[in-house]
């Protein structure tokens, strides 16, 4: 199968659907001219969400028309990407407004998105997860991460696990985001953990990246944080 242009991708579906043209405009101008599909298909996600009641017909042509282009199953491509990570994986929770959309997705997107979400495992896939730790240097069971390019106090906030995993409190995240960034390294996922007061954890992954702009995952993991009612207040960063 041919790596099928994203982009391109992205400007077809906005010549197919007009009414989604403000929203595109918005976005260009938001990115200075600079078209960033993860973070429009997001923006478009957001839309089908908030009118599928109010535009069920647009809606339900939408969602046929990604359903055709997406390929599901197998070795996906960049347009999969696209509609994988950053539409099918940002839909609302159960418990959230708009989750009914579910509901209407095509089978392939629906597989997809089964996948991403087992029924087994529970609401985006949410585990519970041991106690962490503050960094200590004179525990030979840590694996540190080079911090070296944060500020001292984002150095200082990240909160460490024996496997050498990092989260930083909400608040702080978007600057630690920012940084990798601007050190050249790009971010891969982000997780959410809500610590309990025993120092356990419930861990819901939440965002994750395989493209290989590094300040395109910057510029969309700042949208998904800033645009998500976080079920945490501390943020697991991958890069």
């Amino acid at each position: 199968m041919s790596n099928r242009d994203s982009r391109q991708f992205t400007r077809e579906l906005v010549a197919d659907h007009p009414h989604l043209r403000l929203i595109y405009d918005e976005h260009l101008e938001d990115q200075d001219g600079d078209l960033l599909p993860h973070l429009l298909m997001a923006d478009i996600g957001r839309w089908i969400v908030s009118e599928q009641d109010t535009n069920p017909l647009r809606v339900l042509q939408l969602l046929s028309w990604l359903e055709l282009h997406f390929s599901g199953g197998g070795v996906m491509d960049d347009v999969d990407n696209v509609i994988a990570v950053s539409f099918i994986e940002q839909l609302p929770l159960p418990w959230e407004p708009g989750a009914d959309v579910v509901l209407l997705l095509g089978q392939k997107m629906k597989e997809q998105h089964e996948q991403f979400f087992p029924s087994t495992i529970g609401p985006r896939g949410c585990v519970q997860g041991e106690k962490t730790h503050e960094p200590n240097a004179q525990d030979p069971a840590f694996t540190f991460a080079d911090l070296s390019f944060l500020p001292s106090h984002l150095q200082s906030g990240a909160r460490c696990d024996p496997n050498g995993e990092m989260s930083w409190p909400a608040s702080q995240a978007p600057a630690v985001i920012e940084a990798l960034a601007g050190s050249g390294r790009r971010v891969l996922g982000l997780d959410i953990r809500d610590y309990q007061d025993d120092g356990t954890f419930i861990e819901v992954p939440w965002w994750s990246y395989t493209g290989s702009d590094v300040q395109e995952a910057c510029a969309i993991a700042l949208a998904i944080l800033g645009h998500n009612d976080l079920p945490g207040e501390w943020v697991l960063i991958t890069w």
